[in-house]
This record gives C-alpha cells, sequence and structure tokens, in this order.
C-alpha cells in the first residue's frame, strides 16, 4: 500500500464496467482501503468520462487497467502538442489513507 502513495502518474482512462461474475473473475484482492476526497478529485479531474457508453456496450474495466508508463503513442501526442489524459501525480493528491 505504501507504493501507492509514492508519486507517480495516475492517468484517467474511459470508464468500464465490472459485473460480479467479471470480478470474481479477475481475482481482485484487496490492498488497503482510502477515503477519495471528492472535492480534490472534482478538481483534478476537470472533465470527468461519461460512463454511458461502456454501460450500453458491457465494456469491461479490464479494459483499462494499465499499470505502466506513459505509452509511446500519448508520448507523441503530447509532443504534437495534444492535450494529455487527466493526470494525478500521486494517490495523496485526491485522497487520504484511513
Amino acid at each position: 500500500m505504501a507504493d501507492l502513495w509514492r508519486a507517480h502518474p495516475w492517468l484517467k482512462r474511459n470508464v468500464g464496467t465490472l459485473t460480479a461474475r467479471h470480478a470474481q473473475a479477475m481475482e481482485f484482492q484487496t490492498l488497503g482501503r482510502v477515503m477519495v476526497d471528492p472535492a480534490r478529485l472534482t478538481t483534478a479531474v476537470v472533465e470527468p468520462t461519461k460512463p454511458m457508453s461502456a454501460a450500453v456496450n458491457d465494456i469491461t474495466i479490464a479494459n483499462h487497467i494499465k499499470v505502466r508508463g506513459l505509452d509511446p503513442d500519448w508520448a507523441r501526442a503530447i509532443a504534437r502538442g495534444r492535450r494529455p489524459p487527466v493526470q494525478i501525480d500521486a494517490l495523496a493528491d485526491i485522497a487520504d489513507p484511513i
């Protein structure tokens, strides 16, 4: 859990659905809990994604869970002047440990 509090970028991606069956198949394990501050999250994520498309098309959240650095496509797009995805520099920017 301590590693999650270190400064490293958290990138906003598209949302997805997570059925109980799929969550069980993904075998998530609880690492700990955090209290996300809604005001700080709203400040960090100015343009939240809309879940309607993912829900209607049953696009799973598994398509968007990644633990890695900025991918080469985004790095090139940013170099060309495209605005990067919303980034939170550290979990502490939006949450407090419980």
